[in-house]
């Protein structure tokens, strides 16, 4: 699977599991619920500083970033399992 495909999926999860943590973790103040994972990601890149020539964020290099971060646990204690209903 290409890397910045699974990261907008992951961007997406952690937007609607771990907000907060995602959040503080990029210092995100702004809503992010509405944003598509691609968006997210996008906002994490300019936070990061991963502009590239014409204003555009390296997407490529944002998606590696929070994939390491990942799982690097500098995100936070984040579990990608849903437990099985009881």
């Amino acid at each position: 699977m290409n890397r910045e495909l699974l990261a907008y999926s992951l961007c997406e999860y952690l937007r609607d599991e771990y907000a907060n943590e995602l959040c503080e973790r990029y210092k995100i103040k702004d809503d992010i619920s509405a944003l598509e994972g691609y968006e997210v990601l996008e906002l994490i890149g300019r936070r990061r500083g991963f502009v590239i020539s014409g204003g555009e964020v390296d997407m490529e290099r944002a998606a590696n970033m929070i994939l390491d971060e990942l799982r690097g646990c500098k995100i936070g204690n984040i579990t990608l399992e849903v437990p099985a209903d009881l």
